[in-house]
């Protein structure tokens, strides 16, 4: 074996030892860079807080395993990412997927559990809103999908007749998804363009929770979800109109997640990550 082999054999056995090394210690810390401009996968301060404050064994079940729609795959692979996170700086939380319906017996009792629940979602007919009234109709729920051809959310005169209308039921779970994207700098024209977002994407929904919320306290029962964006939290050029929306509204529901606690019911907010659709 020559000189130059022998050094080569070498260099590699020294690269090895390296990541071998290497990866003995980062098993026993936690680190993730965040290379995005905006920091969009860096947990803040006051998160990093509260997972801190887990002492005992938290055990999560996500009930988002087997055949699902493209845009629950992407939010299933983002809530993954964001469970591993936290388990990352806390090995108490603990969590599994799980497919409602891989057990048929299971999946059965699971059905039935919707067979007379009413579920609204507005923006229900395209993209993550129509795939979240596919789920629940799959389970046997009752879904009615708002949108523009049943009422136009960006015209505050429709909505009031709408609530106040024999079509509007009360409905066990309240989806909130209709959004509208108004992209524009902040300059004298943004004015305009925040209060016709705001109209669709907080006021009209805003709106719905308040004739939604009360009934729900007086029955001890009822969930509302919100589906929020990453920019709720992070701005970027262009989108001062959105931002301020989802922040509005994942503002009102852990109002009505504090108010609602007591009485059994559940508001939550989601933030999905990026998913391809029309905005």
């Amino acid at each position: 074996m020559n000189t130059v082999t022998k050094n080569r054999l070498k260099s590699v056995g020294i690269t090895l030892f390296l990541l071998l090394v290497i990866n003995i210690i980062g098993s026993f810390f936690f680190f993730r860079l965040d290379l995005t401009k905006d920091k969009r996968y860096t947990l803040s301060s006051t998160s990093l807080h509260i997972i801190e404050q887990v002492k005992n064994p938290l055990y999560i079940k996500v009930y988002m395993q087997g055949e699902l729609p493209t845009e629950f795959k992407r939010l299933q692979l983002e809530t993954r990412q964001m469970l591993e996170e936290f388990q990352g700086y806390n090995s108490n939380i603990i969590f599994e997927f799980i497919d409602p319906l891989e057990d048929e017996a299971t999946s059965m009792d699971n059905i039935k559990e919707f067979d007379n629940v009413r579920v609204l979602v507005t923006g229900g007919r395209r993209g993550l809103g129509a795939s979240i009234g596919d789920a629940f109709e799959k389970l046997g729920a009752t879904v009615e999908r708002l949108s523009s051809k049943e009422v136009d959310l960006s015209d505050p005169e429709e909505v009031a007749s709408y609530l106040s209308s024999a079509l509007f039921t009360i409905p066990d779970v309240l989806v909130l998804n209709a959004a509208i994207n108004n992209p524009h700098e902040v300059d004298n024209g943004v004015i305009g363009r925040i209060n016709d977002t705001m109209q669709v994407n907080f006021t009209s929904q805003a709106e719905i929770i308040s004739k939604v919320f009360p009934e729900m306290l007086n029955r001890n029962k009822g969930k509302i979800l919100s589906i929020s964006s990453l920019y709720s939290q992070r701005s970027r050029v262009g989108r001062a109109a959105y931002s301020t929306s989802k922040a509005a509204m994942d503002a009102l529901i852990r109002t009505c997640a504090i108010e609602g606690a007591p009485h059994g019911v559940l508001a939550n907010s989601v933030s999905p990550g990026f998913i391809e659709n029309a905005l």
